[in-house]
């Protein structure tokens, strides 16, 4: 189900950049970077069908949250099916909505911020500011976790956060590099 409606959504869809759900392989690589033993705040941007979702829903505490940010329409209605009280979900462009989640969580920064947006289908200069206020919507010890086809993000990143790792994992259609930014 998950493919078909990723599929149907790419033949309609510029931002859609995917044919099949993240694997479990990318999404173990992803969590090594994610300290689950405590309270957190998460931002998802682009979070799809859910997957990593609710991968992030069965490992994070019950005093933890969610902010996820999805900007297609049926991929919003499909992340809306999760029924969780620590999940809330936004729709709309993720540049727009980066105020929205200060409201949300009264100020408080997040722990981390995880996202599946395809960047290289972005404008440079959005590329540039969706980091800036990435960057500043990251607690002290924040980290920017992405997972994307190209690694054209570690040049952005590196020139914003102090340290930047990049890994790549096979076990995806298609393979991912997977990108973690600490604050």
């Amino acid at each position: 189900m998950d493919s078909l409606l990723l599929i149907k959504n790419l033949i309609k869809d510029k931002d859609i950049a995917t044919i099949a759900p993240t694997s479990k392989s990318v999404i173990n690589e992803m969590f090594k970077k994610i300290n689950f033993k405590k309270d957190l705040t998460i931002i998802e941007y682009g979070p799809g069908t859910g997957v990593i979702t609710k991968a992030l829903l069965n490992n994070i505490s019950s005093a933890s949250k969610i902010i996820a940010i999805e900007k297609n329409r049926q991929m919003c209605s499909e992340a809306m099916k999760i029924r969780d009280k620590r999940l809330k979900i936004l729709k709309g462009n993720v540049k727009n909505l980066i105020k929205e989640v200060k409201k949300i969580t009264n100020g408080k920064k997040a722990d981390y911020v995880i996202s599946g947006i395809p960047f290289s289908m972005i404008e440079k200069k959005q590329r540039i500011e969706i980091v800036h206020q990435t960057k500043n919507i990251l607690s002290k010890n924040g980290k920017f976790i992405l997972y994307q086809f190209l690694p054209l993000m570690k040049k952005y990143l590196d020139k914003e956060f102090e340290d930047v790792s990049l890994s790549f994992k096979l076990a995806n259609i298609p393979p991912l590099f997977i990108i973690a930014a600490s604050k």
